[in-house]
């Protein structure tokens, strides 16, 4: 399997230019905004009606 590294993303370094560096006020809200639209969609898929699972 043949990998080509300049398509592999560094996802930290992505967020640390678009929300700044772990620490700061920025990267905190975009961390608290960013769990609370994941812990919805948690909630969300296991609360389907009909879904007794």
């Amino acid at each position: 399997m043949n990998t080509n590294e300049e398509m592999l993303t560094d996802i930290s370094a992505e967020l640390d230019k678009e929300f700044d560096a772990p620490g700061t006020p920025e990267r905190a809200k975009f961390d608290e905004e960013a769990y609370a639209f994941y812990t919805n969609c948690v909630l969300s898929d296991n609360a389907r009606p009909g879904d007794e699972g």
